[in-house]
């Protein structure tokens, strides 16, 4: 065979070069349970929970009246010499709160709990999109790993048939010696791609509490997107966990502005008492008004109206970063389908590559040197084929996390 005719056959088998990376079967029926356990499970996860119960607990205690009644009780012995007897005085003392104080602390107090919630499922929506992140990746090493491995098989035969040619003297050391090269690489390969696995299966085991085994699988491409217009966007924006806590924070501070305002209203105090003093009845009602001299909470509303401001600057900053995340997201996502769509529609097998390959060495039909370098582009291929759907996979766990949907799937609200 001439070599333009050889350059051909090496063509063609190219065709098949870009193989498919071999992944799981599909089972991700069991992607969001698991996600869902890792949430229930992890230390971050639970410890923001807890952040929004105490802010719960706190927006009780706040809603709770201020004041409780006061009792005192007075005795004097004013006994002298001639045996008077002792006077005494019991009474009753109430401060009453004034300009809505209790509503407006129910507010603000409301107002922190509600964005510590929002807050605690923004923080498990983006736990779950790293998860899925994580699965991924796993998928990506699992991937690499056989391919290494396929590697290291064909490197293992082509060992032993030019040991057999060297020794029938067929071929060169020169020949020998670039066969052990691909083998050692082939073992680097390997090697390499099952530390990768080890790292993320030890990452998503500690997260879920359970084996690799226990780790499900992916499917082979996320699913698909809608298509989604700038409307739709902004309205995934809107809806954002984070826009949400933000919003919420919003009315916490103008519930701390109200206090404030309220709190320039002095709460007067009411007390009623009934006494004896030398056989004689005595009964008071007596009013005590704090008088705002020396402060009258005009600085308090000022900090807290400047409080109202920047959180509500916080508010449309994260709308708009939320906005602009969301579009991002979604135009990354539909770019990385799109190229794994266009890779799964030309590719082949890499098995039958490098089966075609050793065919073509084993009639003579190929060189070792090409050989060699097609086999490195098969397998540099397949790779490529690995990090491109792994990239399609990690911009739909965005996308979820950005348009705060990764929560809902989880069944983790």
């Amino acid at each position: 065979m001439t070599f333009s005719v050889r350059a051909a056959a090496f063509a063609a088998v190219s065709l098949l070069a870009i193989g498919s990376p071999a992944f799981g079967a599909s089972r991700s029926s069991d992607v969001w349970p698991f996600v869902q356990r890792v949430l229930a499970q992890n230390p971050e996860a639970q410890a923001s929970l807890a952040r929004a119960d105490q802010a719960k607990a706190e927006a009780e205690a706040l809603a709770a009246p201020l004041y409780n009644p006061s009792l005192e009780i007075g005795v004097e012995d004013k006994r002298g010499a001639r045996g008077t007897p002792s006077a005494y005085d019991v009474g009753v003392a109430y401060t009453l709160e004034l300009g809505g104080k209790q509503s407006a602390r129910a507010r603000a107090g409301g107002g922190r709990w509600a964005a510590a919630t929002a807050s605690d499922r923004a923080l498990r929506n983006e736990l779950a999109a790293r998860t899925l992140m994580l699965l991924s990746a796993r998928e990506s090493a699992i991937s690499l790993e056989e391919n290494a491995t396929r590697q290291q098989a064909a490197s293992a035969r082509l060992a032993i048939a030019l040991a057999r040619s060297l020794g029938a003297g067929d071929v060169g050391t020169a020949d020998s010696a670039l066969g052990q090269i691909l083998s050692l690489q082939a073992e680097a390969d390997l090697n390499s791609a099952k530390s990768q696995r080890a790292a993320i299966e030890t990452a998503l085991t500690t997260l879920c509490a359970c084996r690799a085994a226990d780790l499900p699988r992916l499917a082979v491409a996320p699913p698909d997107v809608p298509r989604l217009d700038d409307g739709a966007l902004k309205r995934f924006a809107e809806q954002s966990l984070s826009v949400e806590a933000a919003r919420f924070g919003v009315e916490a501070a103008e519930g701390d502005l109200d206090v404030a305002r309220a709190g320039r209203i002095p709460d007067p105090t009411i007390s009623l008492s009934y006494g004896n003093d030398e056989r004689q009845s005595l009964y008071r009602l007596g009013l005590s008004v704090p008088l705002p001299l020396a402060n009258d909470g005009s600085r308090e509303v000022e900090a807290k109206n400047r409080a109202v401001i920047v959180a509500a600057r916080e508010r449309e900053t994260a709308l708009r970063d939320a906005y602009v995340r969301a579009r991002t997201a979604y135009d990354t996502y539909q770019i990385n389908l799109a190229s794994w769509n266009a890779w799964r529609s030309n590719a082949g097998s890499n098995d039958d590559r490098i089966a075609s390959l050793e065919a073509l060495r084993n009639a003579g039909e190929a060189t070792l040197t090409e050989f060699v370098v097609q086999l490195k582009e098969s397998l540099d291929a397949s790779k490529q084929g690995v990090a491109i759907r792994d990239a399609a996979w990690q911009a739909y766990a965005e996308w979820l996390a950005a348009s705060s949907q990764a929560l809902t799937l989880a069944g983790a609200n």
